[in-house]
């Protein structure tokens, strides 16, 4: 499922500037339209105008689970409180900071399972040469536990991302924004 969101301001992505976004229960944010696409790859990251923390079969239908959105002056935060699904007890919390400047950074909080191989991390244009296959997915090993931090910067004269990862998660229990 997924359901239409109005930015609290204009969120430039890959040059293109958007006043509505389109929050996925999947680990997903997409503009342009929703999906309620769960099969997660990486060939398929260049279908969609994306931003993928965590793009899996998630549910958030049990009372527990739910999306979380913050904004403040410096951008907009959506939390995912999530289960894999079918309801399996695998449990993972991640977010998506989208920056007034155009910058996206993936936070990672606890999950009590690895997810490796089973969620795909990146940032899509609806192109394969705007593609960023996100640096955490070959991490090894890789774990969804606290996974360090990602900032995409924009880069505003080309219209691009480049990816940094840090050295730590940058997970805070309150919702940032």
């Amino acid at each position: 499922n997924y359901f239409s969101y109005n930015l609290p301001f204009t969120f430039n992505f890959y040059g293109t500037p958007y006043t509505r976004a389109y929050i996925v229960t999947h680990g997903i944010i997409t503009f342009g339209s929703g999906t309620i696409q769960w099969t997660d790859s990486v060939s398929s990251l260049s279908s969609y105008r994306i931003i993928a923390p965590a793009w899996n079969d998630w549910d958030t239908s049990r009372p527990i689970h739910d999306i979380y959105i913050a904004s403040s002056a410096g951008g907009l935060t959506v939390r995912w409180d999530v289960e894999r699904w079918p309801t399996t007890g695998r449990l993972a919390q991640f977010e998506a900071f989208l920056g007034t400047n155009g910058n996206i950074t993936f936070n990672y909080g606890p999950a009590n399972y690895s997810f490796s191989g089973d969620v795909t991390i990146g940032l899509a244009n609806q192109s394969t040469a705007s593609t960023i296959v996100s640096q955490l997915m070959s991490q090894s090993p890789f774990s969804l536990n606290r996974l360090n931090s990602t900032t995409f910067s924009y880069n505003s004269g080309t219209g691009t991302y480049t990816e940094a990862v840090s050295t730590s998660s940058n997970w805070s229990t309150a919702v940032a924004g």
